[in-house]
């Protein structure tokens, strides 16, 4: 809405007779020529403006008086023959009155303005007043004219002047079930009698007092009820449309209708909407200079709204029904919201089978661009410069996400969203993903960014974010991104399935790119050395004990406790090692022989065992016994030789003083004197035979 200067100069004649003409007027958009208040006359105004929806037009009535204040002189009367002001361009049924009498009046057409003038029915002098009254209606343009006036059941959308070069007023009557909005001058609102009325007295800028006044009429809207069924669950939708637009209620009832399940079905999040979403048409230059709005619900039993102009565009029908997920409470920045908002619109499309839609040509250098991070909340489009900003915004937004959603797919996207909505931070650890606090409501651009790289699987998204969203000035931070993103991926390739804990992602995540590189050094340290200790552990047959993996994974800070774990664990394996080379290496014949009776290799299983399980202490107690019997092995196997010989040398000794001895009693002598037989009586067989002699030799050693 544009303010005009009204400009003028009354018409006066010098003589005996003096005829004097006051105009005034003011158009909407076109300048035009208006009258100021001259030493002549004293002009005042009151205009009423009433709505009449039922009849689609506003009746003005302007209740003008016109006071002859220049004095005469002695040679000189002054008087009044007409006045002349302008009215509002589109009136029709022009007509004057002073009581019951129709005055005479003539109008032209002006540049943006009716010229009426109004011919007094007697000479107004000096000291005397004329009053009259003009009426003329303003009628209903229809929809979709592109007209600036539009009065049916259910809406109410005009402009007003002030009439009167020194005092004005300006009264609105609307329907009481009316709800206004006014911009331009202000105007009070109050209800009364059942009617809701609008007024600015004592108006002090009359020459350039203008007021746009918009009024939706609930009661009086057509309405339209569906129930959608949607991924499980059902979407219920009012349509509320003026009653002389049915073409407006079946085209958005159709495309919310088929449109919601595959929108549901792309996005891959619950219906947010609780209750009705209440979709109104609304008077399109009401919406200043935009085709729709979605308003979220903000407190309890609130509704989600949606106002569509009069032009029921596909794209912008289901552009605002997406921006029930895409909205604050998802993604913060505006950009993100209206660019997914257009991209998946057209994907809707696309499979509906209308037409297809696509952002205009847009260039990061062209008039009006900026960088999209910078995109304010919408406003008024009142003048050229935010017209272009906004069409760019629009444009560029759905060039850039466009392109996004294209390379990340409709699948991954869906995991993009969902970790959005639960505030997870992109980077994926083994419990489940933690969250950032987020007091702005949505994810930012930053974690956008993340999501997108490390859950939909982008690799364009760093150099398009550089190139649309940030300013020349951030260059800087997007490769310190690049550069720590690149580090955390050598990281993960590293890990061989460990992934880092809280306090390696979390820096990534928060954008702490110096502490993010200090804890990615230290999670480097740690699988150094997990590669040796199971590199050592695979050469000795022994599985590595799991204590480490899961301290590195559950670690939330710095990672000193998880190396010192690692440090203590290469010790036991180390020394399970040299346990191990010992006990399996060649032995001398003093070791084997101190090893009879032993167990080292059971000592050296414990050892495994224990360091499978995670006890460092008695792996190392165990390899420490049998490395301790390998040591001791010599000497002992040296003593056990020393004993046998020992007790071989005192055998050998003992079993010579046997056969000595034995030696000696085989050479003793040994005589036995004849004797007698003895003869029993009657025996005759038993006579005494002689004995022979025998000797017997002994050799003893001389004692």
């Amino acid at each position: 809405m544009r303010r005009v200067r009204r400009r003028g100069a009354p018409v006066l004649a010098a003589a005996v007779l003096a005829v004097a003409f006051g105009t005034g007027l003011a158009g909407p958009i076109v300048p035009s020529v208006a009258a100021a208040a001259t030493p002549d006359a004293l002009v005042t105004g009151a205009a009423t403006y009433t709505v009449d929806t039922a009849g689609h037009a506003v009746h003005v009535a302007v209740d003008m008086t016109v006071e002859d204040i220049k004095p005469d002189t002695s040679s000189t009367i002054y008087y009044l023959t007409a006045y002349r002001l302008a009215i509002q361009p589109e009136a029709t049924g022009v007509r004057v009155t002073h009581g019951a009498t129709t005055l005479a009046d003539k109008t032209s057409v002006g540049d943006g303005y009716i010229a009426l003038e109004v011919t007094f029915p007697a000479r107004l002098f000096h000291g005397h007043t004329q009053a009259f009254r003009v009426q003329y209606d303003l009628l209903d343009g229809g929809p979709r004219t592109g007209g600036t006036v539009r009065v049916a059941p259910g809406v109410a959308a005009f402009y007003a002047w002030s009439y009167g070069a020194d005092r004005a007023s300006v009264h609105v009557v609307l329907p009481g079930d009316c709800e206004p909005a006014t911009q331009g001058d202000p105007l009070v609102v109050t209800r009364k009698g059942g009617l809701v009325q609008l007024a600015a007295d004592a108006i002090r800028d009359r020459a350039t007092w203008l007021a746009s006044i918009t009024a939706t009429c609930p009661d009086q809207l057509t309405s339209l009820a569906a129930r959608v069924p949607v991924d499980g669950t059902t979407a219920t939708i009012q349509v509320h449309g003026f009653p002389d637009d049915p073409t407006w209620d079946t085209t958005v009832t159709d495309r919310l209708t088929r449109g919601l399940p595959i929108l549901t079905d792309l996005v891959g999040l619950d219906w947010p909407v609780t209750g009705p979403l209440d979709v109104t048409e609304a008077y399109t230059p009401s919406l200043a200079g935009y085709a729709g709005f979605y308003e979220p619900p903000r407190a309890s039993g609130d509704l989600a709204r949606i106002e569509i102009s009069e032009d029921p565009v596909p794209l912008v029908i289901v552009h605002e029904a997406s921006h029930a997920w895409f909205n604050d409470q998802l993604f913060q920045e505006r950009w993100i919201d209206e660019g997914l908002a257009n991209a998946y619109a057209s994907l809707v499309l696309a499979r509906l089978g209308d037409p297809s839609a696509a952002p205009d040509p847009v260039q990061r250098t062209q008039a009006g661009a900026f960088p999209l991070e910078a995109w304010p909340a919408p406003g008024a489009i009142t003048d050229k410069p935010t017209q272009l900003a906004e069409t760019y915004g629009y444009d560029a937004s759905w060039t850039l996400v466009g392109q996004l959603v294209t390379e990340v797919g409709s699948d991954r996207m869906r995991l993009v969203f969902k970790a959005a909505a639960a505030h997870q931070i992109a980077y994926a650890g083994r419990p489940a993903p933690e969250t950032l606090p987020l007091p702005g409501g949505g994810v930012d651009w930053r974690e956008f960014l993340d999501l997108l790289e490390q859950i939909g699987g982008a690799r364009d998204a760093d150099t398009l974010f550089a190139t649309w969203v940030l300013p020349t000035s951030d260059a800087g931070l997007i490769a310190q991104h690049e550069a720590a993103i690149q580090q955390y991926a050598q990281l993960l390739a590293a890990g061989r399935g460990w992934l880092p804990g809280a306090g390696v992602r979390m820096p990534l995540a928060r954008w702490d790119f110096a502490l993010a590189t200090t804890r990615v050094a230290e999670a480097e340290a740690v699988l150094q050395l997990r590669d040796r200790i199971q590199d050592a552990a695979g050469s000795l047959g022994v599985a590595a004990p799991s204590a480490l993996q899961a301290s590195y994974e559950a670690a939330t800070g710095e990672l000193a406790t998880t190396l010192a774990l690692a440090q203590d664990e290469l010790s036991t394996v180390e020394a399970i090692s040299s346990a191990h080379a010992a006990v399996v290496s060649d032995h001398d014949p003093f070791v084997s022989i101190g090893l009879l009776g032993s167990a080292p290799q059971a000592a050296l299983d414990a050892a495994g065992r224990a360091f499978a399980a995670g006890d460092d202490t008695g792996a190392r107690t165990a390899a420490g016994t049998a490395l301790t019997t390998i040591s001791a092995a010599a000497t002992l196997g040296r003593e056990r030789v020393a004993i046998v010989l020992a007790l071989v040398a005192l055998l050998l000794l003992a079993a010579a003083f046997v056969a000595s001895r034995r030696r000696r009693r085989g050479r003793r002598r040994v005589v036995v004197a004849p004797q007698a037989a003895a003869t029993l009586p009657g025996d005759p067989a038993s006579a005494a035979v002689p004995a022979p002699w025998t000797e017997s030799r002994s050799e003893e050693p001389p004692p």
